[in-house]
């Protein structure tokens, strides 16, 4: 592999690779949520997305579908996951308001807290934090 570049041209070094069962829907869900831009994608055997490469305010996440010969599995549909992404927005009643119209369910309504942001929680298992 000697003229591979060991990080591709305009990636990020990390990059959070979520798993889910309707990658397409989640790709929507980003675009309509937080204004995600489609960076590239890659469907399946069936034809359908099974990876997407997005962008949400120049941060790189990856939506992926579940694979059966690959351990990671999507959370489960209680919306229990042992992670959690912080997405720092500018306004996050805003950004609550379209993930809800995008099908999101609030666990927990934003509220301004000591440290000095707001904090909210959805189903989905993405934190957004905002003034």
């Amino acid at each position: 592999m000697g003229n591979v570049k060991p990080i591709p041209e305009n990636s990020s070094v990390l990059i959070p690779m979520l798993v889910c069962r309707d990658p397409s829907a989640e790709v929507a869900f980003c675009k309509a949520t937080f204004g995600a831009a489609e960076l590239g994608s890659r469907p399946g055997p069936d034809g359908t997305v099974a990876h997407a490469l997005m962008s949400i305010a120049g941060a790189m996440v990856i939506i992926e579908a579940e694979w059966p010969t690959l351990p990671s599995r999507a959370p489960q549909a209680d919306g229990s996951s042992p992670v959690v992404i912080f997405v720092y927005v500018e306004d996050v009643d805003r950004v609550i308001e379209r993930a809800v119209a995008a099908g999101a369910k609030v666990l927990l309504p934003a509220k301004n807290q000591f440290w000095g942001t707001a904090p909210g929680e959805l189903s989905i298992q993405w934190d957004t934090y905002g003034p």
